[in-house]
């Protein structure tokens, strides 16, 4: 893609159009000549606690961002289990200063 093409296409996009996202970062990629970003491979959901702590403490270091709960669920193929008691290992990681909780209710990790 060249620089005028993709200026052409996004010109008039305001920051509203949240819905067009992840066509602006392929076009953006494309212009750049960089690989497009892979969705995260998911994993799946642990059977015990301790198992289950130390996969979405993986999670929080591989994100960039902090993730709402509904990111962090998204991340494990089994979700049945997540929905009984996802409160749990979360709030051990906050207990163990492994992360944080932030104003919007976003969880990261402790760096």
């Amino acid at each position: 893609m060249q620089i005028d093409t993709f200026l052409a296409r996004w010109r008039h996009a305001t920051g509203s159009e949240c819905a067009n996202y992840q066509l602006l970062i392929s076009n953006l990629c494309e212009l750049l000549e960089v690989n497009k970003p892979q969705p995260a491979e998911k994993s799946p959901w642990r059977a015990t606690r301790p198992e289950q702590v130390t996969a979405i403490s993986q999670t929080l270091a591989d994100s960039t961002n902090a993730l709402s709960e509904a990111d962090i669920a998204s991340r494990f193929t089994s979700k049945c289990a997540w929905k009984k008691c996802p409160a749990q290992p979360l709030e051990t990681l906050v207990a163990l200063g492994h992360a944080r909780i932030s104003d919007d209710n976003r969880l990261g990790t402790s760096k």
